[in-house]
């Protein structure tokens, strides 16, 4: 789940914002709040995980050969991750979060980074740095 906050560089406090802070003409929009930084030193983005995705966009995340591996996978493991993706995906309203622990478990174990005692995939179907741009949406391509 995506957390907006604004941080000032001075003193490192955060201040929780209510969308993404937008530094424009001196002032930090942070939504419900506004902070005057003429020069654009005193405050930062600091917000934090990745916004809610429609199924659509998380399916598109992965590439054609990704998801054709994980739709053809003998693995019980890679079938639940795709059984769910489908669940949510039937329901018309329901969004996903890639900051879910299912989610980030659900692309670790794909990746072939959980050890044992938990259960490891015997062959990876992504690689670790596909996680970061599955959690953020970016179309995965061929």
């Amino acid at each position: 789940m995506i957390t907006y906050q604004l941080k000032h560089l001075v003193d490192n406090s955060l201040i929780q914002a209510t969308k993404k802070p937008v530094w424009d003409s001196g002032v930090w929009d942070c939504g419900s709040s506004r902070w005057s930084d003429p020069g654009q030193s005193l405050y930062q983005d600091a917000t934090t995980g990745h916004d809610l995705m429609k199924p659509i966009t998380f399916y598109l995340a992965f590439s054609v050969s990704e998801r054709t591996a994980i739709k053809t996978s003998n693995d019980a493991i890679v079938k639940e991750f795709w059984a769910a993706y489908q669940l949510a995906a039937s329901q018309s309203d329901e969004l996903i979060d890639p900051d879910s622990t299912a989610i980030v478990g659900g692309l670790a174990y794909l990746a072939g980074q959980t050890v044992a005692p938990q259960p490891v995939i015997a062959a990876p179907i992504i690689t670790a740095a596909r996680i970061a741009q599955i959690q953020a949406g970016t179309p995965g391509g061929f």
